[in-house]
């Protein structure tokens, strides 16, 4: 039997995101919100969760979501999406339910180095290349 894993969704995983097909087959918990407050950042396309103390310039407030309860081939899939490890990091956090006010422990990705938040710098520094023969992705600087 597959391992199940709550996953916070604040972006593109999301029910209406453009990635949810990695994560459609998952039991929907309903909406949450985390009990720690986090900073938001809008991207192209998708937003970034950072710490507070990674962009004390913009308020740490509490952030809205969706949790759903994945198997470890949705977790594998969420981790070579968000380049868990390199662009994003996988971390667990507290997260209420907005429906019970239920307390529960779910993965969340953060951005790992807030100057990935910007898109020209991070278009002028990084190349991301993906690679189809490992399904990896490689990074250069």
């Amino acid at each position: 039997m597959a391992s199940l894993s709550l996953l916070f969704t604040y972006g593109s995983l999301k029910k209406e995101g453009s990635n949810h097909e990695l994560i459609a087959g998952a039991n929907y918990l309903g909406r949450f919100f985390t009990k720690e407050n986090y900073v938001l950042l809008p991207g192209p396309g998708f937003p970034y969760l950072l710490k507070p103390d990674q962009f004390p310039e913009r308020p740490a407030l509490k952030v809205s979501g969706e949790c759903h309860l994945i198997n470890s081939k949705m977790l594998e899939a969420t981790d070579h999406l968000e380049a868990n490890g390199i662009f994003y990091q996988r971390e667990e956090i507290n997260v209420l339910s907005q429906a019970t006010a239920e307390e529960q422990v779910a993965w969340a990705y953060f951005l790992r180095d807030v100057k990935f938040a910007d898109a020209e710098s991070f278009a002028t520094d990084i190349s991301k290349v993906f690679n189809s023969r490992t399904q990896k992705y490689e990074w250069r600087c």
